[in-house]
């Protein structure tokens, strides 16, 4: 569970089949990371995997 914009404590608990969900300072939803108090989101690990597997392309395909 994570909630935005607040940088109070949730005072209640949430549970799904008898099982407490844990409050998360950040959450990943489609690759992209959202932190908790600003809402923010962190895009650097996509830049990282997108600049890996670019260039494991061009070192397949050569430098031309």
């Amino acid at each position: 569970m994570i909630y935005f914009g607040s940088a109070t404590k949730v005072l209640f608990g949430i549970s799904l089949n008898s099982s407490i969900i844990e409050s998360v300072h950040k959450v990943k939803y489609l690759g992209v990371y959202f932190e908790q108090n600003s809402g923010h989101s962190d895009i650097s690990q996509s830049f990282v995997k997108f600049f890996s597997q670019f260039n494991n392309i061009m070192a397949v395909l050569g430098k031309h």
